[in-house]
């Protein structure tokens, strides 16, 4: 019978719950421990044996019957046993000061036993004692946190040892936990590590080179092996040799030279190993050598090119190849099969057959042979069609490459290259000046066969613009190929007097006044320069990802407000020097009033620059 008390049954309550949690807490850490150590010896045993499908499962049946004999010993017995009130309140009592048998005696004498051999008075009395005793216990005295703190501890420590273990112990053991936790029955499951392997089991001809590709499914790994052996052969008759990175980063290829015989292989990397598959020989032709012939899109320009002793094909979309199949012997037909499935007839000439390919997107391709019995098979290795890029043009100017200063009577010379991967279309030149609306200039355009590098030159009269010095003209190129077109640098010609004075005012003491024209270059050549990596965002802001792109846009920003607040106060600094200065006064007002100017369209720009609107800005 339960004890009927309010306190003391709250506190048997209380005390039975938390012994339950220390009790379940001290199981699973010492389940985590030994399923931990369970499983890392397994391991290095399934590593030793792991081509021992038997040894693997025995293993696993081993280690999956140890774990759950441990788990109910620790922990399902223990949280199963039943505990009755008495022996609670006297384990209470043992770990809790000055109880003296009260709930020990408070229960024994609440059991119908006892009511009949005691006054109800006197269990009465001893309840309200019991009780009142029992609400100044300290549950703590009784199961101390510190216990339950220590065994989940020891629960991460488990844990911790066996990751740790895995991640840094040895290599084998890594891999020999690996192979028992993932068997061959999962390997159907999406999320299961796995080798695919190709081409698996198949019929190949004899004397044949055959590659065997294998492909790994959900995890990477630096070293993959093969393991083979004559077909019939001993387990101890496996042999494995380490196979070589493929294009793909999960792909590894491993290839076999003059097939003989009838082999078994299959393919191992850390711990997962992949079925075990069979190589027939047959005596069939094959595919002894690929010749290829490559016709480029007609917008290239570039003759055909054939390519002896073949395979892989690399090539712009639209390109032809034409593909040669020289056999080994006689077959009936041959077919191109792409990685799609799609087949493509091949044609006969003599003993060899020749069919073509339009290269349309990435994908595969090997040759299936028909021998002269009827027999379909596939004649060669696996080659992959890579479609190459159309790279922009490159353009960059020749001459004179740099900001110019010239007076504007002088004739500037310009001369831009531009190079591309398959051919240049044309180029043009577009120039501005002071900033005003661009005019075009046609420098070179081919309307037929485009060359792969092409220049153009303009030269630049200065004296027909009626410049004046502080005027300038900014000038870029663009090169078009058949699909896209690339800008130049921007660059500027700037107009100078005939005669550059520079004047000094010796101030009382020594100090110097002068500098101004220097300080108002320093001003031009910052705005340049924000012109130009403006022009430069325009040019290649696609390259960027869109944080970098917004990034450059407001350092451009930035730098155009610092320079407006820098040119105010030059012209602040000039105020101050008309009021001390009597020569070069009608000058110095000029300038003032064209930086004042200046500084208005500078405050114009970074609204459109933060809004990535380049071409507003300039």
């Amino acid at each position: 019978m339960i004890y009927e008390g309010e306190q003391l049954r709250d506190l048997l309550r209380d005390a039975r719950r938390r012994r339950r949690v220390l009790l379940a807490f001290r199981g699973v850490a010492v389940s985590l421990c030994a399923g931990a150590l369970i499983l890392l010896l397994t391991g290095w045993a399934a590593h030793r044996y792991r081509q021992s499908e038997a040894a693997l499962v025995a293993l696993r049946l081993g280690a999956l019957g140890v774990f759950l004999m441990t788990a109910y010993l620790a922990l399902v017995r223990p949280l199963a046993k039943r505990i009755g009130d008495a022996q609670l309140a006297r384990l209470i009592e043992e770990r809790t000061y000055g109880v003296d048998d009260r709930f020990v005696s408070a229960v024994e004498f609440a059991s119908s036993e006892d009511e009949s051999r005691a006054s109800r008075a006197l269990v009465g009395r001893l309840a309200r004692d019991a009780d009142r005793v029992a609400a100044s216990v300290n549950l703590d005295d009784v199961v101390r946190r510190r216990s339950l703190a220590a065994y989940g501890a020891a629960m991460l420590a488990g844990l911790l040892l066996f990751v740790g273990v895995l991640k840094f112990g040895p290599r084998g053991v890594a891999e020999g936990v690996a192979q028992l936790v993932t068997p061959s029955g999962l390997a159907a499951s999406p999320s299961a590590l796995s080798i695919k392997v190709k081409p698996g089991a198949a019929r190949v001809p004899k004397g044949s080179d055959q590659e065997i590709t294998a492909t790994l499914v959900n995890f990477d790994s630096e070293s993959v092996t093969f393991f083979s052996r004559p077909l019939g052969a001993s387990d101890a008759q496996w042999m494995g040799q380490p196979m070589e990175p493929a294009k793909a980063r999960a792909d590894f290829l491993f290839s076999i030279l003059n097939l003989q015989d009838a082999t078994e292989y299959f393919v191992e990397s850390n711990g997962v190993r992949s079925e075990v598959y069979k190589l027939d020989v047959v005596d069939l032709p094959f595919v002894k050598q690929l010749d290829l012939t490559l016709a480029f899109p007609s917008y290239t320009g570039i003759p055909a090119k054939t390519i002896e002793d073949g395979g892989d094909i690399a090539a712009l979309k639209g390109t032809v190849a034409a593909i040669t199949a020289r056999l080994s012997g006689k077959a009936r037909a041959a077919r191109l099969v792409l990685g799609d499935g799609r087949k493509v007839e091949m044609k006969a000439s003599g003993t060899d057959f020749v069919g073509a390919l339009t290269i349309t997107g990435d994908t595969s391709y090997f040759v299936e042979l028909v021998s002269v019995d009827g027999e379909t098979y596939r004649g060669s290795n696996e080659f992959d069609i890579t479609v190459l890029e159309d790279l922009p043009p490159t353009i960059t100017f020749e001459r004179p490459g740099r900001d110019t200063k010239a007076t504007n009577l002088e004739e500037i010379f310009t001369q831009a290259r531009a190079e591309d991967d398959y051919g240049v279309a044309g180029i043009e030149m577009y120039f501005s000046v002071n900033g005003g609306a661009e005019q075009k200039v046609n420098l070179q355009s081919l309307s037929r066969d485009a060359a792969r590098g092409l220049t153009g030159a303009h030269t630049f009269f200065l004296e027909e613009f009626k410049l004046k010095p502080g005027d300038f003209i900014s000038y870029y190129a663009k090169a078009r190929d058949a699909a896209s077109e690339t800008t130049s640098d921007i660059y500027f010609i700037e107009v100078k007097p005939f005669e550059m004075q520079y004047k000094q005012t010796q101030a009382a003491g020594g100090g110097g006044g002068g500098g101004g024209g220097e300080d108002q270059n320093a001003l031009t050549r910052r705005q340049k320069e924000l012109i130009a990596a403006t022009h430069r965002l325009m040019r290649e802001g696609a390259k960027y990802e869109a944080r970098e792109r917004a990034s450059g846009y407001e350092a451009v920003a930035a730098g155009q407000e610092k320079l407006r607040a820098d040119t105010l106060e030059f012209i602040d600094r000039i105020g101050r020097r008309l009021g001390q200065q009597l020569e070069g006064r009608e000058e110095l007002a000029e300038m003032a009033e064209h930086l004042k100017g200046a500084a208005r369209e500078m405050e114009g720009a970074p609204p459109p620059l933060r809004k990535q609107a380049g071409r507003d800005a300039l």
